[in-house]
């Protein structure tokens, strides 16, 4: 019995003696993990700290990209709203003067002196020239101000600086257009002072080639230069002669004539129609020294009729310059107070900040 226990508490002893072995590796194995986890918190802080710090330099780089963005885009945005009034001035309302006297003395058939006519070709080239500047104005600003003004979220802005200069390119175009219809319609007029002039009425072969070659140019020249000018001058005069015949109504049908001549589509009833009435209107015009009498009422001059298209083509160039300062002086002001030009709200701001222009609380 006594030798059982003894070997009892042998194997008791030797275990007891096992355990206190292994503490030490146990208290390694414990101070390993304390250390573990001390280490990944102080990485985790340290990733903390360098994500704040990434933010930050990352959020400052932000603000200096638009400060420098806003401060190209002021400098573009200014120096437009200087330049093109300056070449408005300079280049463009000087020389309306001068074709608007010009239109008071077509109107008075007093227009067929060369040396006027010279001087009067002299100014609508230079009005156009002076169109011309401004649109390469235009153009230049609106690519060097589309990558700025896209970098400040306002993409919406040269969205519509680049329809007014689409405008503006379809109005010089038209002006240029109309200027080649002019120089026909001069050369018109000297042939039907020529035919005038003689003692006998010309040969009816002769007035048909005239007659066929204006018809040509006219229909060559641009339609809304013409359809303002000499379609609404012959729906008139028809009108007047046949009441069944409404003047909106002809002038419809001249267009939509003129369309189809350009698509090759010769024998529509509005063709037809045109062919028959231009056709007539310039031979009377070419037998009766160039003005058609009727009722006892005298068409107008032709060229007084160029001249005023000429006028309102520019007036259309002077209005889209207007807009485009007046959305500029706009987008200057939401560049400087870091806004954006977006949304209805943007709209709202922009119709507000009109108003306000049109009352003089914003001063250019």
């Amino acid at each position: 019995m006594i030798h059982q226990l003894s070997l009892i508490w042998s194997e008791i002893s030797q275990g007891f003696l096992g355990i206190l072995s292994l503490l030490p590796q146990l208290d390694k194995k414990i101070e390993l993990g304390f250390d573990i986890a001390t280490m990944l918190t102080i990485i985790g802080a340290a990733g903390v700290a360098l994500r704040e710090q990434t933010k930050s330099a990352s959020t400052t780089n932000r603000l200096k990209v638009r400060r420098d963005a806003t401060r190209t885009a002021a400098g573009i945005l200014v120096s437009f709203l200087e330049e093109v009034p300056r070449i408005q001035s300079r280049e463009n309302m000087r020389h309306m003067d001068k074709i608007i006297s010009a239109a008071r003395t077509a109107q008075k058939g007093n227009s067929t002196a060369p040396l006027r006519k010279k001087e009067i070709f002299a100014e609508l080239d230079k009005a156009i020239q002076g169109a011309d500047n401004i649109l390469t104005t235009t153009l230049r600003t609106r690519y060097t101000l589309k990558p700025v003004m896209a970098a400040l979220g306002n993409d919406a802005f040269t969205d519509d600086f680049w329809r007014s200069s689409l405008k503006m390119h379809e109005l010089n175009n038209r002006l240029r257009r109309g200027r080649s219809l002019f120089e026909d319609i001069t050369e018109f007029e000297k042939k039907c002072d020529e035919f005038s002039a003689r003692a006998s009425r010309p040969e009816r072969e002769e007035v048909i080639i005239e007659v066929e070659k204006v018809c040509g140019q006219t229909l060559g020249s641009d339609i809304h230069f013409v359809r303002e000018s000499i379609f609404k001058q012959i729906a008139l005069l028809n009108a007047s002669l046949r009441p069944d015949r409404k003047e909106e109504e002809l002038v419809e049908t001249y267009t939509k004539g003129a369309n189809d001549f350009l698509n090759d589509v010769f024998d529509s009833e509005s063709a037809i129609t045109l062919k028959n009435d231009l056709g007539n209107f310039y031979y009377n015009a070419l037998i009766n020294g160039g003005v058609i009498q009727t009722h006892g009422v005298s068409t107008t001059p032709l060229t007084f009729l160029v001249y005023m298209q000429f006028i309102n083509c520019l007036e259309e160039i002077n209005s889209e310059v207007q807009y485009m300062l007046r959305d500029t002086s706009f987008a200057l002001n939401v560049v400087l107070q870091f806004k954006e030009y977006s949304g209805k709200g943007a709209r709202k701001e922009l119709e507000l900040y009109h108003r306000d222009l049109r009352v003089g609380k914003v001063l250019r």
